[in-house]
């Protein structure tokens, strides 16, 4: 009679190897999450930042330049737009391009 349950070999501690590999990846898991957090998200919170006042800096810059220009606010956000797509459709062109960094 066929067995359909896979065999394991039996290892110190009353652990499986099926056990123990699952241990180790879980293992690998947590210290991975916790690199994230330690690493990645700081430096995400200060692009967040950073990216919030470069917005704020374009809306002073409108008060400013659209007088000096002679476009209304309409003709400035479109221009904004705009070049805000440009910039990530050529980003991102790039970056496909070239591929992750290894």
């Amino acid at each position: 009679m066929l067995d359909a349950t896979p065999k394991t070999n039996s290892c110190p501690y009353g652990l499986t190897m099926r056990n123990q590999t699952d241990t180790v990846a879980v293992s690998i898991e947590a210290r991975t999450i916790r690199k994230v957090r330690i690493r990645i998200l700081p430096f995400i919170l200060i692009l967040y930042i950073v990216a919030f006042l470069d917005r704020i800096n374009i809306g002073f810059a409108a008060l400013t330049m659209n007088a000096e220009l002679g476009i209304t606010s309409q003709q400035f956000g479109f221009l904004v737009g705009l070049t805000t797509m440009i910039t990530h459709v050529s980003a991102s062109v790039t970056l496909a391009r070239l591929g992750p960094c290894s």
